[in-house]
């Protein structure tokens, strides 16, 4: 390949690469509202949007049990209790793999993801972690065995449950 030829090609993998990192760009640091359609586990939601658009959210920096382990259906359950069928407001910060939004969830100021924690349903997702009180409140909910950590003293987190660690 001669140099110019190299130039475009250079040139085409950097629009590339812009272009598929734009939609994350958008979202980041965005507020958006909606009302809970469907919690899908203990961690994912369907809203429909102020626009009327459906959209999956993952709630950011927590990992709850898969529906399949121990606690996971306790944690969907609370889950539902805390937003099916009612107005949240999400803190976008990106997009996962899988096309969902990536999002702190509020609902009348609260914030469902530090709840989820704080009450023992789901652990601080150490890989994704940028809020450190997260794991304060993981430590709070383990000392006092809450939710799955009063049912199990050792219990498998699910991203080793999901590597088939069980």
């Amino acid at each position: 390949m001669d140099i110019s030829a190299k130039n475009i090609v250079s040139r085409w993998m950097l629009y590339i690469s812009f272009a598929a990192a734009f939609p994350i760009l958008c979202w980041a640091e965005k507020s958006q509202n909606g009302q809970v359609l469907r919690v899908i586990d203990g961690d994912t939601i369907t809203i429909i949007t102020d626009t009327q658009q459906s959209q999956k959210i993952r709630l950011s920096e927590i990992d709850t049990p898969e529906r399949d382990q121990p606690w996971g259906q306790q944690a969907s359950q609370t889950l539902s209790r805390k937003v099916l069928k009612k107005s949240i407001v999400a803190k976008v910060s990106g997009v996962d793999r899988y096309d969902r939004v990536i999002a702190e969830i509020f609902v009348g100021g609260r914030n469902i993801n530090h709840e989820m924690v704080a009450e023992g349903h789901a652990w601080a997702y150490r890989r994704y972690l940028k809020n450190h009180r997260l794991l304060e409140l993981e430590r709070i909910a383990k000392e006092n065995g809450l939710g799955l950590w009063g049912f199990s003293k050792d219990p498998i987190p699910p991203w080793l449950w999901r590597k088939g660690t069980r």
